[in-house]
């Protein structure tokens, strides 16, 4: 059970690191899509090499920014001694390749911005067959189980959760070299032999710096968020994260709309085609929304037997199954807000997602949750119907600001 609190907080702390951090992505992304549109192949290959300086500033920026996170979160938490250097040791080992996340999630955007989707798409499934297995290899001893009758010995190094951050290091690690080499050989990008260019790094921080605050500032009231479950004890935090983690693999398909969106979005906006621009937005908007509808039932049907596969502790089972039939139905919406976020990144327009994420996050996750928890003593039910308040106000917010806009365009 302490196992699963230490990397469930790990992976909440990530919402102040790494996503922020792969946020600066969309400063490179919205320009180089533009460009792409507006077939300037010169800057599209200048832009290759200056997302790389771009991408090392940033990574040990927000490496040592983990290093000092490593120490403080668990105290915060108030997590005893033992737990506190658990967590310490974990969340170093994680995030010891974060430079070469940074790369991979800087240079994949860099490479989808130009169309070169499939091969980043292999690249980011090898990675995680990779975390699978090297997570196995790394958290189990060595042992021997039985497959068609026939004992077969298993390799394993048997360190537990320092095993699981090995192996999340590793294929992290394994990825960002695999793209930096992709990057270099892709004939519409390669890296020239030129010096950090001020302009056009600037042109990459005034979009990816309100894109990474947008990050941190909801990423910091998840955290927040997130001691309002710790407070709640042991139990209520294992079903919190089981619960997280479940419902992340669901929305997946949104991710990847959202992903997609982005730089369709900065291309169109380069052609200067608002029909395609409208097309792109609908059908967007549909596929997105209509597939979450339909994992959403499904993860409201499945919620006990998927939660079943995660932890053998009847308790723990009912609250994080309870977690997840609260969120299914409200997947649609969050598809949503997540298409929109992509729409606005795409036209480099990043400001409007800061803003309208900061005060929904901090009104329901933070305010009303806090209220709640602290003062009326709610449980873990009420914390995640703020989560799904949280993503309505998103997704009506960002809808009408985009409307907004449209019309006057």
């Amino acid at each position: 059970m302490k196992a699963t609190a230490v990397v469930g907080l790990a992976s909440q702390v990530q919402f102040v690191i790494k996503f922020p951090a792969a946020n600066m992505a969309t400063g490179v992304l919205a320009y180089t899509a533009k460009k792409y549109g507006e077939r300037d192949e010169d800057a599209v290959k200048r832009a290759s090499t200056q997302a790389l300086y771009y991408s090392i500033i940033i990574g040990i920026t927000f490496f040592l920014l983990a290093l000092l996170l490593a120490f403080i979160v668990p105290v915060i938490m108030g997590f005893d001694n033992k737990l506190r250097v658990e967590f310490r040791n974990y969340f170093i080992i994680a995030y010891s390749s974060l430079l070469l996340f940074v790369v991979t999630s800087i240079l994949g955007s860099l490479m989808r911005s130009v169309g070169y989707v499939k091969a980043l798409m292999i690249v980011n499934g090898l990675v995680d067959i990779l975390d699978i297995i090297f997570n196995y290899i790394f958290i189990f001893p060595s042992r021997v189980v039985k497959v068609f009758g026939k004992n077969i010995k298993l390799f394993g190094f048997g360190l537990g959760v320092n095993g699981a951050a090995i192996g999340t290091a590793i294929s992290v690690a394994v990825g960002g070299i695999i793209i930096l080499i992709m990057v270099k050989r892709k004939e519409k990008l390669g890296f020239e032999k030129s010096l950090p260019d001020p302009k056009m790094l600037g042109t990459f921080f005034k979009v990816g710096v309100p894109s990474a605050l947008n990050g941190f500032i909801t990423g910091l009231g998840r955290l927040i968020f997130t001691t309002y479950v710790t407070s709640l004890g042991t139990v209520e935090l294992a079903a919190h994260s089981i619960a997280y983690t479940t419902e992340a693999f669901f929305y997946i398909p949104a991710v990847g709309m959202e992903r997609a969106v982005a730089p369709l979005v900065g291309q169109t906006l380069g052609e200067k085609d608002d029909k395609k621009f409208n097309s792109i937005v609908k059908l967007s908007t549909i596929l997105a929304m209509g597939s979450m509808l339909i994992l959403g039932i499904i993860l409201f049907i499945n919620s006990g037997q998927i939660t079943a596969s995660f932890s053998n502790d009847k308790k723990i089972i009912s609250m994080a199954s309870g977690c997840l039939r609260i969120v299914a139905f409200s997947e649609p919406i969050f598809a949503l807000s997540l298409v929109m976020q992509g729409i606005f990144e795409g036209a480099g327009r990043t400001k409007e997602p800061f803003v309208i994420g900061t005060l929904t996050m901090w009104i329901s996750r933070v305010a009303i949750c806090g209220i709640g928890v602290k003062i009326f003593g709610a449980g873990l039910d009420f914390v995640w119907y703020c989560m799904v308040l949280d993503n309505f106000l998103r997704a009506i917010f960002l809808t009408l600001r985009y409307i907004q806009i449209h019309k006057r365009s």
